[in-house]
C-alpha cells in the first residue's frame, strides 16, 4: 500500500472486488479479502481520491483538510451522534433519525442519514474505522498533520495521481484531471494568489509537474503521458517506477502539462 499509494475499492465481485484484483498480483500469497482483514493493523484510510479506494495516512493528508463549509442541522447532528460514540454502523443512526430517503448522485435514493455520513467523511470529520459484511463503520476523525504548503500539497497530490494512472493517452488524463477539484477540493484547486507568488494553485502543480512528465507521440497523433524521475512525492524515497516501452515509431519529449487550459 505504501508503494502504491492508493488502491481502488469496488464492492462488485464480477469476478472479484477491485482491491482483491489489484493487490493478487503485487503482493505473495495475498487472498481475497485480505485487506479488509489487516485494515487496523496497518493503519489505512478510505477516501476519494480520483475514485474511491484504500490508502496510507500520507495519502489522506493531502487530501485533507478539504471541502471546509457550515455544516446543515442534519449532518450537525449526525457528527455529535457518531462523536459520542466509539465507532458506528449506519442503521444505529434510524434509531435517532429515522428513516427518510433522498436522491443520491447516482439518481436513486438512498438513506438521508447514510448520505450525511458520506458528506462528513468527505470532509474529513469522519472515518471509516472497519467494515461489517461490507458495510462502512464510521468513527470521530481528528486532523492531526500539520498544515501543509497549498501548493506543495497540491504539487505532491497531482504528482501522485500521475504516479498511479500513468501510462494513459491525453483524452483519459484530460477526463482523469476534470476530477482532480473533487480529490483535493475545490478551495484548494482555484486557490487565490498569495504574496510574492506569481503562479499558485492549479498552475503551480501544473508546472511541477511538467517537470516530471514525459509524453510518446503514437501514431494517429495519439500521446501517451508517463511520469518521470526517481523521488517519492512524499519525499522519503524512491517511487515505483512505471517502463513504458518504447516502440520505434515514438518520439519522447517534455510533456506539456495538459490542464490549466495549456495548449499541446
Amino acid at each position: 500500500m505504501g508503494k502504491l499509494g492508493f488502491v481502488q475499492a469496488d464492492p462488485i465481485r464480477s469476478p472479484a472486488r477491485a482491491q482483491d484484483l489489484i493487490l493478487r498480483h503485487r503482493v505473495r500469497g495475498y487472498r481475497a479479502g485480505d485487506l479488509d482483514r489487516s485494515y487496523r493493523t496497518l493503519k489505512l484510510e478510505e477516501d476519494y481520491l480520483y475514485a474511491y479506494g484504500f490508502m496510507p495516512v500520507k495519502t489522506w493528508q493531502l487530501l485533507h483538510p478539504r471541502g471546509r463549509r457550515p455544516l446543515t442541522r442534519e449532518e450537525q447532528k449526525v457528527l455529535d451522534i457518531v462523536s459520542n460514540q466509539k465507532r458506528l454502523h449506519p442503521r444505529e443512526l434510524e434509531k435517532h433519525l429515522g428513516k427518510r430517503r433522498e436522491v443520491n448522485a447516482w439518481g436513486g435514493y438512498s438513506k438521508s442519514t447514510t448520505r450525511s455520513l458520506e458528506k462528513l467523511h468527505y470532509l474529513g470529520m469522519l472515518r471509516i474505522a472497519g467494515r461489517d459484511n461490507g458495510i462502512r463503520i464510521y468513527e470521530r476523525a481528528a486532523i492531526t498533520h500539520e498544515p501543509m504548503d497549498p501548493d506543495e500539497r497540491l504539487r505532491r497530490l497531482v504528482l501522485l495521481l500521475a504516479s498511479i494512472l500513468t501510462p494513459l493517452p491525453h483524452p483519459t488524463w484530460a477526463e482523469e484531471e476534470a476530477r482532480f477539484p473533487r480529490s483535493c477540493g475545490r478551495e484548494l484547486w482555484r486557490a487565490p494568489p498569495r504574496t510574492g507568488s506569481v503562479m499558485y494553485g492549479q498552475k503551480a502543480a501544473c508546472t511541477a509537474a511538467r517537470r516530471r512528465m514525459m509524453f510518446a507521440s503514437w501514431r494517429h497523433s495519439i500521446r501517451w503521458f508517463g511520469i518521470g524521475g526517481a523521488s517519492s512525492i512524499f519525499g522519503d524515497g524512491p517511487i515505483a517506477s512505471k517502463h513504458i516501452h518504447r516502440p520505434r515509431s515514438a518520439s519522447w519529449g517534455t510533456m506539456p502539462f495538459p490542464c490549466c487550459g495549456e495548449q499541446t
